[in-house]
């Protein structure tokens, strides 16, 4: 009953969050302007959202198959590409919960031990993390001044500010920053020195020893430059997931390929925040981000609540009718049909 009760304030707990973002980012936005842009947009091009997401959970799911080979278990595409969809849908209702989920259906459905298929999907993703990374790298090399400037903009430029308030408009900011540096590398050290004499320690040596012997078992995988392909693949279907619906819109029609990968770079921190869906998160960081260039803010709104939405109806629409699938498709078969 607690276990129950705990389950759904958290539900309850996250969604709050997420709604109460989304307020304070549309409370001041020209919301006539937004629904106008929604009504008049190209649902072609956002309706492209389903069809590469759909490829991207295929590529997912192949690659989840090549992480369980090792281990001795070799599940059916189709069930595992039926619980990474359930799991995608679960996560909805609980940041992380659908990788339990997704877990439970191949112990129901393939004899995968709820365990073992759980460290496979740590390696997954520790796999996307490092691939995030990658894809970071790579805008920081081709955009670093944009890129510099939201960093700028929403975290160094508003602590200064604040600070400054505070001490006076003389101040010098270049002191100030140092002064803010200094403390926070004290901070820093202080609750390192905490840690390092308190019983979370060892806690936190063994979660990142899990994560390295994740990390390690790549190595068992037979065919690794398929996985890196279907890891690849995965990235590019989320690539242009941002970029075709650009043509959603007259004002980002314009935008190239370049700014999709960013757009998508950024959108998949605001995805990793621990709120469903990413509610909130995704929409400020894509529009901030697209205000870089040259994007009006409830223009960029306006996109990132398109993108966000059919991404989000396309995970409850599949998660669906593959709660349906799941049990029709693995019905036991008669002796006559044997």
């Amino acid at each position: 009953m607690y276990r129950k009760f705990s389950s759904v304030l958290r539900v309850l707990l996250f969604a709050t969050f997420g709604i109460v973002l989304l307020w304070l980012i549309f409370r001041n936005q020209d919301i006539d302007l937004i629904y106008a842009n929604l009504k008049k947009a190209n649902y072609y091009w956002a309706s492209m959202v389903f069809v590469f997401g759909f490829i991207s959970n295929i590529n997912r799911s192949a690659r989840w198959n090549m992480l369980l080979e090792p281990l001795g278990y070799k599940p059916k595409l189709y069930n595992t590409f039926i619980a990474v969809l359930i799991g995608y849908f679960a996560n909805l209702g609980l940041p992380r919960m659908g990788e339990v989920f997704r877990c439970s259906i191949l112990n129901r459905y393939e004899n995968v031990p709820v365990d073992k298929s759980f460290g496979t999907v740590v390696t997954e993703r520790i796999i996307d993390v490092i691939s995030l990374f990658v894809c970071l790298a790579i805008v920081l090399l081709f955009e670093f001044e944009r890129v510099s400037n939201i960093f700028y903009d929403f975290i160094v430029n508003p602590i200064l500010n604040k600070l400054q308030s505070l001490l006076g408009h003389s101040a010098n900011t270049n002191l100030i920053a140092m002064g803010v540096l200094l403390v926070l590398l004290v901070l820093l050290f202080l609750i390192w020195k905490f840690i390092r004499k308190s019983s979370y320690y060892e806690r936190i040596i063994k979660i990142l020893n899990g994560f390295n012997e994740g990390l390690l078992s790549i190595r068992k995988v037979k065919n690794i430059p398929l996985l890196i392909f279907h890891t690849a693949m995965m990235w590019v279907m989320y690539w242009m997931m941002a970029y075709l619906c650009f043509n959603s819109f007259d004002f980002t029609a314009m935008l190239s390929p370049l700014t999709g990968f960013v757009v998508m770079v950024f959108g998949g921190f605001g995805f990793a925040a621990p709120v469903q869906g990413g509610f909130g998160v995704f929409h400020f960081i894509v529009s901030q981000t697209l205000a870089q260039y040259g994007v009006e803010i409830n223009n960029g709104l306006s996109y990132a609540l398109l993108n966000h939405s059919v991404q989000t109806i396309s995970v409850i629409l599949f998660g669906l009718i593959a709660l349906i699938a799941l049990p029709i498709i693995n019905k036991p078969k008669s002796k006559s049909e044997i």
